[in-house]
C-alpha cells in the first residue's frame, strides 16, 4: 500500500505554492480555492495519467475540504480511488469526511477494506479504532484495533504514531468511564510526543471526570499548543 501520508486527513494538506509554479506543483503545495484550481488545470491538461493523476483528484478533494465542500471531495476521492486502488490516501481522506459528517456507517467498511488489504500496517488498525471510539459503538472491537496497532507500531519504532495511537485507546478507556487507564494512556503519549495537543486535552477530559484539580492545567496546555484543539472532541461528544 502506498501513503503519500500515514497520519490524519489535516496532515495531507499542503503548505502555500509559489506563484509561479506550474499548475500540478501547486496542486500539491496550494491550499483552498488556488489549490482547486491548480488541481483542475492539471487534470484537464491531459499529460498526467495513472497515480499521478489519482493524486491531482486526492489533492484538489483535499482543497474542496478545506472549504467544506464535502460532496465534491467525496467525488473526487472515489475517481482517486478508482484509478489508483492500490494508494491509501483517498481512503483515508473520504473515511475522514465520513467521519466529520458522522457516517460511520460507512467509514467503517472502508477502514474494514484497508484492514483487509494491508493487514501488516498499525495506521489502518489505528483509525479503524479511532473511529469506532469517536462513533461511541462496538468499543470491543476498537479496542482489539487500538491494542493491535500499538503492538505494530512497536515493532517498527513509530514513536509518533505510537502517541497518536494511546490517545486513541484513551478516547475508548473514556467511553468506558475507565478514566485512571485513559489518564495513563495520556501519559505515554505526552512522554512519546510532549506537542501533542490532542493527547493533553483527552488527559483532561478523563482528569476531569475523575475529579482531579489538574484538568485545568492540561486544558491550557492542549490550548497553547492548538487553540482549536477542542473542536474535534466536541464533534464526538467528548466536552468537558
Amino acid at each position: 500500500m502506498k501513503f503519500v501520508a500515514v497520519a490524519a486527513l489535516t496532515l495531507l494538506l499542503a503548505v502555500p505554492a509559489l506563484a509561479d509554479a506550474d499548475p500540478p506543483a501547486r496542486c500539491h503545495s496550494a491550499d483552498g480555492q488556488p489549490k482547486i484550481d491548480a488541481c483542475t488545470a492539471a487534470i484537464a491538461s491531459g499529460t498526467v495519467t495513472g497515480n499521478d493523476l489519482a493524486a491531482l483528484y486526492t489533492q484538489r478533494a483535499l482543497g474542496y475540504v478545506t472549504l467544506r465542500q464535502y460532496d465534491a471531495a467525496v467525488a473526487d476521492l472515489k475517481i482517486a480511488i478508482g484509478i489508483a486502488p492500490d494508494v491509501g490516501d483517498a481512503y483515508v481522506a473520504i473515511a475522514d469526511i465520513y467521519e466529520i459528517r458522522k457516517q460511520f456507517d460507512l467509514s467503517i467498511p472502508l477502514w474494514d477494506h484497508m484492514v483487509e488489504n494491508w493487514p501488516k500496517l498499525s495506521v489502518v488498525y489505528g483509525f479503524r479504532c479511532r473511529a469506532r471510539a469517536r462513533w461511541g459503538e462496538q468499543l470491543d472491537l476498537a479496542m482489539d484495533d487500538c491494542n493491535t496497532a500499538l503492538r505494530i507500531a512497536a515493532l517498527h519504532s513509530q514513536p509518533t504514531a505510537h502517541a497518536e495511537m494511546y490517545v486513541d485507546r484513551a478516547m475508548l478507556y473514556y467511553r468506558l468511564a475507565k478514566y485512571d487507564l485513559a489518564v495513563a494512556d495520556c501519559d505515554v503519549s505526552v512522554g512519546l510526543n510532549p506537542h501533542s495537543a490532542a493527547a493533553y486535552y483527552m488527559r483532561a477530559l478523563a482528569k476531569k471526570k475523575a475529579g482531579d484539580a489538574t484538568s485545568d492545567a492540561d486544558f491550557g496546555s492542549a490550548k497553547d499548543i492548538e487553540s482549536a484543539v477542542a473542536e474535534p472532541f466536541d464533534r464526538y461528544g467528548l466536552t468537558p
